[in-house]
Order: C-alpha cells, then structure tokens, then sequence
C-alpha cells in the first residue's frame, strides 16, 4: 500500500495482476477510472499503491538485439565481466542514456538495472562511490524526457524504464543514503515538479502514464524513507523557500506534504537528526517570509500554511529534546549574521507549555 503524494482522498489499491497484465497490452478500466483526477494537484500524499509488481516488470524484459553490434559488444563489456564494476564502465554506460539511438538508450537503461539490482554486491564499491553521477544523470535525461511542450513525444516505452530504475535506484537505501545534499536537493525539486505535470499519468495507450506517474511517486517516497533525514528536512525546507519566491502554491502545497510524512515519527529517528541545522534552514526559511512582510503578519494562505508547519515541527523538536533544544539553538541560528525575531520566542513559548 503506497501514498500518492498528490492525493487528497484514498483511492483503491489495484490488483497486482492487472499491473502485470501492462506488458501484455492488457487494460483495466475500472483501474483507469479510480485513477483520474482533474487536477494533478490534488492527486499525490494521500493515494494507496501496489507498485512491486510495476517494478519488477522490467526485470523480465528481453534487451532489444536489434541494436547494431557496436551497441551490444558495448553493453556485452559491462554486463558479462566477472570483475567488478569500473567507474569508466559505468560513466559510459551512463552517457549512453542520452545516445540518439532509441534501441541503445533502450538496451543501457536494462543494463543499468542489470547493475544496479542483479549485481549491486559485485558493484558496490563503485556504485555507491558514484551515486550522485547515477543520480545526477537520472534526473537530466528525466528532465528532458517530461519538461516538453507535448507529451505525446516523449518516447513512452523508454520513459517508463527509466522511471522504474529510478525508482529501484531510491528504494536502495545502502545506496541513496549516500546522495550529497546538492544532488538530493535537485532530484526532489525535478520529481515533485514531474507529479504536477498535467496529464503525464495518462499517457501511452496501455497505461503507461500511470505506470510513469506512480514509479515518480514512489521514488518521491523512497527518498523521504531512504535518505538522511537531516538533509532530507533541510532541502523540503528550502524547496518551500525557492516554491514560496516563485510564489508556486502547489509546489509550496506538494513539499509541505512531503515534510510533513519526513517529520510524522521524529520520534523513531530523533537520535539521526541535527536539529541545530534544521533549525537553521528553518531561520532562512522566516527570513524570506520577512523580506515582503517584515513581521510576517500578512495572513495569505501560503504564507500561514508554511508558518504553522514550521511551528509545529518546532514544537515537535522541543518535546523531544526539552531544554537541550537551547543548544542547538545556540549552535547554529543564535550566530547568524541575520537576528532572529521569531523561533526563539516559538521555542520558549513551547517549552512553557511542558
């Protein structure tokens, strides 16, 4: 059972065996029409997903022997080495996701889940040393995969597989655990963008779409389980700052769902987190709420959604941590250049209470 981080009701789990029915050219309509929403802002925290069976599809499909045999001596040097992985092997293989050549993009995105999922042991090493590279790439061919003008040119078959990858690619914690906060920062911003992309989910004729749409919601949620917390809170933070700028509500709306869900059991991970640097990020964060309304006293509805968020995931910090929060305080946003006129006085109203 999985959210679907932009829904705003419960939507049925579907069966598994229609999602396997998908490489067979099968349909379920009854499936399609639970799915649809008009608006993809209000289709993605709330929604229940069977997505094992989507992922494991790729697995099971033949790499494509039409390709010409420069192609596949290329692939057959990676995937039949008994040694391991190079970082040489892998960047190439890498590069080959934006060949020109369908079939080669086709053939290195298996590959690649080859690697990753078959092999991941045997590869380690290399793999983990390079994570932000495997990311970076993902998120590039993605970008220019689904930011298009018409989606009815986006090559479906390999979209689809390089949403799955991407989405085994999160679900391995050993691995994404190791993404920089740069890298985690850019990859959050590009999926949570590609879910309010309108009409994605209902692209290709045999569900495709929504294959598409739910690997991206999945792998959404993967880096908020898998990931660090500390940098995974600090970059929803900051997306909030850049999505509150821009003056995005459904980005704004989207990213304080998903820290919200990040920030549900604190409790659970209160020893893995660096409070002193959330609250930091939570500093910067009221500093640009204050640069168009010095007292943040204007109440529009963005700007009291993400004030009451902050505020109680302070106070949720604070009745974990007690008085101890003073010295995280004192670390980080009590040295800042900028004074602080709010989370201090949030802090020792909460602490009254206890």
């Amino acid at each position: 059972m999985e959210e679907n981080l932009c829904a705003d009701a419960d939507e049925e789990e579907e069966e598994e065996e229609d999602e396997n029915n998908e490489e067979n050219g099968k349909t379920n309509d009854n499936n399609n029409n639970n799915n649809e929403k008009t608006d993809n802002t209000s289709n993605i925290i709330n929604t229940k997903e069977s997505s094992g069976s989507i992922i494991s599809n790729i697995s099971q499909v033949p790499v494509n022997n039409n390709s010409n045999t420069d192609n596949n001596n290329n692939n057959n040097t990676v995937t039949n080495q008994n040694e391991p992985l190079s970082k040489n092997d892998l960047i190439e293989a890498l590069n080959n996701l934006s060949s020109e050549d369908p079939s080669e993009k086709l053939n290195t995105i298996i590959l690649i889940h080859e690697i990753v999922c078959g092999k991941f042991e045997q590869n380690k090493e290399c793999l983990i040393s390079n994570v932000d590279k495997i990311i970076s790439t993902f998120k590039n061919v993605s970008h220019q995969l689904f930011f298009v003008q018409d989606l009815k040119t986006i090559p479906i078959k390999f979209a689809k597989y390089l949403a799955i990858v991407l989405c085994k690619l999160a679900s391995n914690k050993e691995l994404i655990s190791n993404l920089s906060y740069e890298v985690l920062l850019s990859l959050s911003r590009e999926l949570l963008g590609y879910l309010l992309i309108n009409g994605l989910d209902k692209i290709g004729e045999n569900q495709e779409g929504n294959i598409i749409f739910k690997s991206i919601n999945s792998t959404m949620l993967r880096i908020l389980e898998n990931c660090d917390i500390t940098l995974v809170i600090c970059a929803l933070l900051e997306l909030i700052m850049e999505f509150q700028e821009k003056e995005d509500k459904n980005l704004i709306s989207l990213a304080i769902k998903c820290l919200l869900k990040t920030t549900h059991n604190l409790s659970q991970n209160i020893n893995n987190v660096k409070i002193d640097k959330i609250l930091l990020q939570i500093h910067l964060l009221l500093l640009s709420l204050q640069k168009n309304n010095p007292d943040i006293a204007k109440k529009t509805q963005t700007n009291t959604l993400i004030i009451n968020t902050v505020k109680n995931i302070v106070g949720d910090f604070v009745k974990l941590k007690k008085e101890k929060i003073l010295e995280d305080y004192s670390k980080s946003v009590k040295n800042h250049q900028l004074n602080d006129k709010f989370l201090l006085k949030w802090i020792k109203a909460a602490l009254g209470k206890m």
